[in-house]
């Protein structure tokens, strides 16, 4: 044959007739038989039930008209299982998906050297039962990098497993480029040690099922106008209500760029939401965005353990209105907010603990707040434990003259005085003297 480019293994072990083009491998291929691609292909790849491709390491597949990896479509009687193995790259160059995945019924199971993608999203799944992908690198240009599930509607795939080094969409200093990294509707878990996303979009949004995840790094950068986004994103405005992000992570960071367009490091609005981690930064310049964390909206729950949770142009922490308690570990809390706003700003009946932590409010203003409570339907229902709160002007205000906002405290060191209508409290209300605590220590060289 002039071009023997693939060659098909047959069930008993023996190598069938080599191929110039996969389709006619494809063609030939029954179940159970794995196809060998050995040199570059420039073609689609239309999967076949129980039918496996194996890419030898470095070759490329690509495809410009349409998919370049494609399940057997919306026929829903004939959906694929089969497993696509070795070091290959796969590429599209025009508008299609490099894998793309319709059919519900579908198992497809992808292990690659590294995914590239121009004007479409990288990885598409459509709602199916099960996607596994083990990959070095997966970029997208112009569009998503991996997208699991419906990403406007609902439409879950039903196993997830994502294995992945390095997730990026856009070009730097091209802001027309790229959006969000990582969608999620789905069941499963997540590995990736790096997201990047160098425009307008969130590294991370889980909007359906339950996905617990593991993701070293992740940055966003807005260097494009658009509408105010959060690097990690659980929020209401997508997806069901109760969807649940267990995360783990070393570093979130929400970065300026050439705009002023994010919303904040993490946002959590709806459903569950488990942050563990070693440090969120977010340094947007915003009259109300630019926090670092933001929980709110009333059947949320979560709970936050970091290192360092630190904005530096607003407050970090803002909790608001939500009935569930949650807890807050956090050793240094920073922010940089002028007037009443706080380090943390908790508004309208938030419930929320915190914990072994040192609230900072860097600004030189002589009337800065290291907590600011405020009420709006309900008060905020606050607990301190063993807590540090350093600011130049009230360490906790509270925007109501009259009556007073009760505070839950063990173990409170402040520079300056708390506000004269926050009362601090110990067990049930009228139990005990508001001014006995366990411990309560006002001192100018904290």
């Amino acid at each position: 044959m002039a071009d023997p480019r693939v060659t098909i293994l047959k069930r008993d072990g023996d190598q069938s007739a080599e191929f110039s083009n996969y389709e006619d491998a494809r063609i030939s291929s029954v179940a159970g038989d794995l196809i060998m691609i050995r040199a570059d292909l420039v073609e689609q790849i239309l999967l076949k039930d129980s039918v496996d491709i194996f890419i030898m390491p470095g070759v490329s597949i690509s495809f410009s008209s349409d998919d370049t990896i494609v399940d057997n479509d919306l026929n829903y009687d004939d959906p694929v299982n089969c497993n696509i193995y070795g070091l290959g790259v796969i590429k599209n160059t025009g508008s299609g998906s490099c894998i793309r995945v319709k059919n519900p019924g579908s198992k497809l199971t992808v292990e690659c050297d590294y995914i590239q993608n121009v004007n479409g999203v990288a990885v598409n799944i459509s709602p199916s039962l099960k996607f596994h992908l083990k990959c070095n690198y997966v970029y997208s240009q112009n569009l998503q990098a991996i997208r699991i599930g419906n990403f406007a509607a609902a439409g879950m795939v039903n196993e997830v497993k994502l294995d992945v080094i390095k997730v990026e969409t856009g070009v730097v200093n091209s802001p027309s480029t790229g959006t969000t990294a990582l969608s999620t509707r789905g069941n499963g878990f997540v590995r990736i040690d790096e997201i990047i996303c160098n425009n307008l979009g969130h590294c991370l949004s889980h909007q359906e099922g339950t996905i617990t995840a593991r993701i070293k790094k992740m940055t966003s950068i807005m260097n494009r106008s658009g509408g105010n986004v959060s690097t990690v994103h659980l929020a209401a405005n997508q997806g069901s209500t109760g969807q649940k992000l267990i995360l783990y992570f070393d570093e979130i960071n929400c970065l300026n760029g050439a705009t002023n367009n994010a919303l904040c490091g993490i946002e959590c609005t709806i459903g569950t939401g488990i942050f563990i981690g070693r440090r969120v930064y977010s340094e947007i310049i915003s009259s109300l965005d630019g926090a670092a964390i933001q929980i709110g909206n009333a059947n949320t729950k979560g709970f936050v353990k970091c290192d360092e949770i630190v904005s530096k142009n607003n407050s970090a922490l803002v909790l608001n209105e939500f009935t569930n308690e949650i807890l807050v570990i956090a050793n240094y809390i920073e922010g940089n907010k002028t007037g009443d706003g706080g380090v943390i700003f908790s508004f309208d009946g938030a419930n929320f603990m915190l914990k072994n932590s040192t609230v900072k409010n860097v600004n030189s203003g002589s009337s800065v707040k290291g907590i600011g409570l405020f009420k709006g339907t309900n008060n905020p229902n606050v607990k301190l434990k063993n807590v540090k709160i350093i600011s130049n002007g009230s360490t906790i205000f509270y925007n109501i003259s009259s009556p007073n906002i009760e505070v839950t405290n063990y173990n409170l060191f402040v520079n300056d005085p708390i506000g004269s209508n926050v009362d601090l409290l110990i067990g049930i209300k009228n139990e005990m003297d508001p001014d006995y605590n366990f411990l309560y220590i006002e001192d100018p060289d904290l």
